[in-house]
């Protein structure tokens, strides 16, 4: 390996990092979706709108308003997925070295496991919500999540990265 990585080998460190990763993706997911919530008039609707459907049983076309206990319920599964997605990921940028690759190499790979594991889950688990919310919406934002995720691992990985983008931007 090079001199200028920093590789967790601890499961202590290998767990920190499932934390930070699922944190910052899931954080990028909500942020995205509350913006679009409040430019929609109605803050925490999505959220609201997957609860309702994954933990009340509503269907999506009949939910209209916004439930807070419904948007807590799924936020809380909501962020506890997105850990388990950030150890997945974590394994395997650890186990495979992905973090070695280009950036861009990083990003599309979590970028596809997301998106393929979001569409894969929501269909069966919550019918209706991916055709309310768009498919667009929902790749934006898991977009989003992937590229907050690849910038993670690419700053936690390489200690001289910092220093490696100021000198290819010109500024040092």
């Amino acid at each position: 390996m090079a001199s200028n990585t920093s590789i967790p080998n601890s499961p202590r460190e290998l767990l920190l990092e499932s934390l930070y990763a699922g944190v910052l993706g899931g954080s990028a997911v909500a942020l995205f979706f509350l913006g679009a919530d409040v430019i929609n008039g109605q803050p925490l609707f999505t959220p609201s709108l997957m609860g309702s459907v994954f933990f009340l049983d509503i269907a999506a076309q009949d939910m209209t308003k916004v439930s807070l206990k419904a948007a807590a319920y799924f936020s809380a599964a909501h962020f506890a997925a997105c850990v388990v997605v950030g150890t997945l990921v974590t394994w395997l940028v650890h186990e495979v070295e992905l973090h070695s690759k280009h950036p861009v190499a990083v990003l599309i790979v979590l970028f596809a496991i997301i998106e393929v594991s979001f569409l894969f889950v929501a269909s069966l688990t919550m019918p209706g919500v991916i055709a309310r919310l768009g498919i667009a919406s929902i790749s934006i934002a898991n977009l989003l999540a992937a590229s907050s995720m690849a910038v993670f691992y690419v700053f936690s990985h390489r200690e001289n990265v910092a220093e490696e983008i100021k000198h290819a931007l010109h500024l040092a």
